[in-house]
């Protein structure tokens, strides 16, 4: 495999990781307030919070870098391209 293919494997990958994560924990909360006592329909208690701590962090995902500003091309990157 040449050196440019990996940089799309490797987002994929991690694209199929994160949602398998996500999962992973929304099944485990879920699970909790169900165990807690809470009824059947109390995924949603857990479900909210969750989303809205996703909301949170995504806009902090998104903020450019200060390397990316001055115009510097970060080196993994440079490794890919």
């Amino acid at each position: 495999m040449s050196r440019t293919r990996r940089g799309p494997n490797l987002a994929s990958s991690m694209n199929i990781g994160m949602f398998n994560l996500g999962n992973a924990i929304g099944a485990r909360f879920g699970g909790y307030v169900i165990s807690a006592g809470l009824g059947d329909s109390s995924p949603n208690l857990a479900g909210g919070p969750l989303a809205f701590g996703a909301l949170m962090v995504d806009p902090l995902i998104r903020l450019p870098s200060k390397k990316s500003l001055s115009g510097q091309r970060h080196p993994v990157i440079e490794q890919v391209c």
